[in-house]
C-alpha cells in the first residue's frame, strides 16, 4: 500500500498533519490507522499500530507539502473588497 495510492481516499486533518509533519518517517498510531482505513487495510504492521514509510511514501508526502505551501502562497494575502 503506498500512501500516493491512498492519498484521494484520506480526510483533510490526516492530510494536514501528514504534510506537516513531513519528516516524520514514522506514522502515529492515529494517523497510521486513518491511513489503514483508507486503503482498505485495516490491520495493524506493528505492535503499537505504527506505520514506517518507504523513501516512496517520503518523496510523495514532500511534492504534497511543496505544492500545499505553493497554493498558501497563490492565495490572496488581503481578498478583495466588496464591490458597492
Amino acid at each position: 500500500m503506498s500512501l500516493e495510492e491512498t492519498w484521494d481516499k484520506l480526510d483533510q486533518p490526516t492530510r494536514r498533519w501528514i504534510t506537516t509533519n513531513r519528516g516524520c518517517r514514522v506514522l502515529p498510531r492515529t494517523v497510521a490507522g486513518a491511513v489503514r482505513r483508507a486503503a482498505g487495510h485495516p490491520e495493524v504492521d506493528t505492535q503499537h499500530g505504527q506505520m514506517e514509510l518507504t523513501p516512496e511514501d517520503l518523496r510523495f508526502i514532500a511534492r504534497m507539502s511543496d505544492e500545499a505551501a505553493g497554493q498558501q502562497l497563490a492565495a490572496p494575502l488581503n481578498p478583495p473588497l466588496p464591490q458597492g
